[in-house]
C-alpha cells in the first residue's frame, strides 16, 4: 500500500490502522504497520506497510489531519 491508500482506507471508518516504529535500526527510522478491515482484522483485507523518510512525514502529516477533522474521541 502506498500512503494514500493507506489514508484513504483509514478515512472511510471501515478499517482499522496499526502502527509500530522500529527502534532497531539506529541510523534510520521506519514506521511500518498494517491496515484492516473492521469485520475482519486478520483476514485477506489486511495489508501491511512500511514507510521511512519522506513517505514516513506524509503519513503522520495525512493521520493527524484525519484525526483533527474527526474532533474529540468518545472512549468508553
Amino acid at each position: 500500500m502506498d500512503v494514500n491508500e493507506v489514508l484513504k482506507a483509514i478515512s472511510s471508518g471501515e478499517h482499522l490502522l496499526e502502527l509500530k516504529m522500529d527502534r532497531m535500526v539506529t541510523d534510520d527510522v521506519v514506521i511500518y504497520g498494517a491496515v484492516s478491515e473492521k469485520t475482519n482484522p486478520s483476514g485477506f483485507g489486511r495489508h501491511e506497510f512500511a514507510f521511512r523518510g519522506e513517505q514516513q512525514d506524509e503519513l503522520l502529516n495525512g493521520l493527524s489531519e484525519i484525526i483533527n477533522k474527526s474532533g474529540p474521541a468518545t472512549w468508553g
